[in-house]
């Protein structure tokens, strides 16, 4: 026997010794016990209720990402004023029918979370996940409404226009009839 067989099975001799102290079973317990431990785990949440149904949460995070991206085209001209701050309540309080202390509370949920996060992935992420094709040229809509909600568009909130509309596969002719509808002319 060579040493370097002897060294593998010395390992898989003392792995073995520490899956018996552990009291599983099987060489591969340790690598399946965390997977069968984390499905049970959330069908006693879903059958005990514990945790909030699926569809309420992927509509509560959807509406997150939305407020945190229409946040951040209000925050890219380096003032967050009042009319901006209006226009994405008003917004959101149409999008989603939302009363206006749900829709401050989402806009400051939103901000609370684009401060975690220096990237716009997650946001993204979600309204690919979860919306249609005209869902999200609707919210490129209303990032036109709130880069416009100042009477001026700053060449910044363009960019994140673009940056977005790329990242959630709105595509430049969809993204530029948003804006001329977000402005009235369409």
């Amino acid at each position: 026997m060579t040493p370097a067989s002897q060294y593998r099975r010395s390992l898989k001799a003392r792995r073995l010794t520490r899956v018996r102290a552990a009291g599983r079973t099987g060489p591969a317990a340790n690598k399946t016990e965390p997977r069968f431990k984390l499905m049970f785990d959330q069908l006693l949440k879903l059958i005990t209720g514990d945790d909030a149904h699926p569809a309420e949460t992927a509509a509560a995070d959807q509406r997150v990402a939305v407020a945190a991206l229409l946040v951040e085209a209000a925050r890219m001209d380096q003032t967050f004023g009042t009319e901006e701050r209006d226009t994405i309540a008003r917004l959101l309080t149409q999008r989603f029918e939302l009363s206006a202390e749900e829709s401050a509370k989402l806009i400051e949920t939103a901000d609370e979370k684009l401060a975690a996060t220096a990237q716009y992935f997650r946001f993204t992420h979600e309204l690919n996940t979860n919306m249609t094709a005209a869902e999200k040229i609707e919210v490129i809509e209303m990032l036109w409404s709130v880069a416009y909600a100042d009477g001026e568009l700053d060449a910044h909130e363009d960019q994140l226009i673009r940056q977005v509309a790329g990242l959630i596969h709105v595509t430049d002719r969809d993204r530029m009839l948003a804006r001329k509808r977000a402005l009235g002319e369409g």
